[in-house]
């Protein structure tokens, strides 16, 4: 058997393959923000100024953001010991809500887009939680239903993640958004 050389359309592709490859494990791999306990800060999202790699990382994942002074971005994909955030387990969400002027806590398959649930219930904010006088507020994510404030997360072993919008933050965390307190995620019970 003879061996061919590829032809300069294969080699082409080959490129054009690797290329594209190489380009989007880039952008899925670029830095997802500065760290703050569990959560993530996505400081470039809706910036005119942020770089090329997060401009396309807001466009594949994370659509129609605004600029920094209309809202802060925060995201979570593991609880606050570091373990990947699953479906199957439940996770209280505990913390001091924001000063702004709106936020909400929304949940995301892996896939990026909201969860399909029987209840049609995808997000909780400042409107529809309890929130006490000392400006604290509880709710559940994942795991089996529940009453009360529970946020459905999908079924089975399956990952997902959590999204805080704070929008038209108060001069505290405009100025610096990573000194927020951040709401912790704990596990309920055991999650094997």
């Amino acid at each position: 058997m003879i061996r061919r050389p590829l032809t300069d359309a294969a080699m082409l592709a080959l490129a054009l393959l690797l290329g594209l490859g190489a380009t989007w494990l880039t952008v899925i791999r670029s830095d997802p923000g500065t760290p703050s306990g569990a959560w993530r800060l996505l400081a470039g999202a809706g910036s005119t100024e942020a770089g090329l790699y997060t401009k396309a990382r807001v466009a594949l994942f994370g659509l129609f953001a605004l600029e920094r002074s209309e809202a802060i971005y925060f995201t979570a994909l593991q609880d606050t010991a570091g373990h990947r955030l699953r479906a199957r387990c439940a996770y209280e969400i505990s913390g001091i809500a924001p000063a702004a002027r709106w936020w909400s806590i929304t949940a995301y398959g892996a896939d990026q887009f909201l969860i399909a649930n029987p209840s049609e219930r995808y997000s909780y904010n400042m409107g529809n939680l309890d929130i006490a006088a000392d400006g604290r507020f509880s709710l559940v994510a994942g795991g089996p239903a529940r009453p009360g404030t529970w946020l459905p997360a999908g079924d089975g072993d399956g990952a997902f993640n959590l999204m805080l919008r704070v929008y038209q933050p108060g001069a505290a965390i405009a100025a610096d958004p990573a000194r927020m307190p951040m709401p912790a995620i704990r596990p309920l019970g055991a999650c094997a």
